[in-house]
């Protein structure tokens, strides 16, 4: 009777395979053949799953925290009966408390000093432009050159004026759709937030749920490898995600301390978007620097050239010392399929693409790298006792 059982329940599993194999192969084929389709398709349901992924999100970068609290802060207290009861709860609040207060105090510090630069360099822009114009007439002079001999170049202001008016007839409409955006935005975060909590409140079961079910259809083997392609996946983000915004934080503070050190105005913008920017990795230093030296170039060309050579140097040891202490071998992707993967992630999904193709690639190369060391592996010789060697009977 076990046995039939057995063989009907490895039946239904082959069935199942099956089945998944067909359904894979019939959407590898409509993709290749329908790729634009299908990045629309894939688009449109983020865009219907928005608010399960935004509070995923929310729930992977809190439950760092709150495990770090249930695993190691308050362990001493687990052997009280009525903490184990509220210990979930309590984590997690802390946890939300913690996040909160560091962005609200990051917030009070960073945005009136923010809004004064911005005001001031608004308020100092035609100033910055004048002074722009004589460095330029200076260089000119210094080549036997001036203004007269561009004069004879023919600019069509009416045309200009023409495309920059139907700009801005084509911008107004784009108003309400904007503020649509904003509110599905707002609301999306909120179903986000309530998505998180329910996801860290009952993650165990919810995981346990999942278990069973790839365990009624797949099998135990099979429910084992996705266990451990989980753990990984799991693993290499948050080593990734955490590391990434540690760096990111680091390089802000690096260029702010040089920036101030050699006396640039607007020192903390300058860090702020450098910092935004190394969240980004490989290119978001790269992007970053171009507004940070458009901005001093207006101001003083002398300090827009110091700054490139100081992002050339802090760029350097933040690439060769600064990131591989923090992110380490967590990664374990080698940099062409890092570039790879960020060209590929910010041409499908722009900057969100750029910051998570990273570590699926990295999963996924990982997976490659054990599944091909597996195959290319040696036989495992197993040594058989020759029948005809019978060991003696002791007399």
């Amino acid at each position: 009777m076990q046995n039939e059982k057995k063989k009907a329940f490895d039946k239904n599993i082959s069935l199942g395979n099956a089945v998944l194999l067909i359904i894979v192969a019939i959407v590898t084929a409509f993709t290749l053949m329908n790729f634009k389709t299908a990045v629309a398709v894939v688009g449109w349901l983020f865009r219907i799953l928005s608010p399960f992924l935004i509070g995923l999100a929310i729930a992977f970068s809190v439950n760092i925290l709150m495990t770090a609290f249930e695993d190691r802060v308050f362990t001493p207290l687990n052997r009280y009966k009525f903490w184990c009861k509220i210990k979930r709860i309590v984590c997690m609040l802390l946890s939300f408390i913690i996040i909160i207060a560091i962005i609200t105090l990051l917030l009070l510090l960073i945005v009136p000093q923010l809004q004064k630069s911005l005001t001031t360099l608004a308020i100092s822009l035609p100033g910055y432009i004048t002074n722009l114009q004589a460095t330029l007439n200076t260089t000119l002079d210094s080549y036997n050159m001036s203004l007269d001999d561009f004069k004879n170049i023919q600019i069509d202001w009416q045309s200009i004026l023409k495309h920059a008016t139907d700009f801005v007839k084509n911008l107004t409409p784009q108003v309400a759709t904007i503020a649509g955006s904003i509110t599905t935005g707002v609301f999306n975060f909120l179903m986000g937030i309530f998505f998180a909590l329910y996801m860290l409140i009952g993650k165990e079961k919810i995981l346990k749920n999942i278990r069973r079910t790839y365990l009624a259809f797949f099998g135990e083997k099979r429910t084992q490898r996705a266990c451990e392609i989980v753990a990984l996946s799991h693993r290499i983000f948050k080593n990734f995600i955490v590391g990434q915004l540690t760096e990111a934080l680091i390089l802000g503070v690096l260029y702010f301390i040089a920036a101030s050190i050699f006396k640039m105005p607007y020192a903390l913008l300058i860090a702020v978007i450098m910092a935004i920017g190394g969240i980004i990795p490989m290119f978001g230093p790269i992007i970053a620097a171009v507004p940070s030296t458009f901005i001093l170039l207006m101001i003083d060309p002398a300090s827009a050239l110091v700054f490139v050579i100081m992002s050339i140097v802090i760029q350097q040891v933040e690439s060769n010392f600064i990131y591989p202490f923090i992110v380490g071998d967590s990664i374990g992707l080698p940099a062409i399929w890092v570039l790879f993967s960020i060209l590929v992630g910010g041409s499908v999904f722009g900057g969100v693409g750029m910051f998570l193709s990273v570590p699926i690639a990295s999963v996924l190369y990982a997976l490659l790298r054990e599944n091909v060391n597996a195959r290319l592996a040696p036989p495992a010789v197993v040594k058989e006792e020759n029948p005809k060697e019978k060991p003696k009977e002791e007399k």
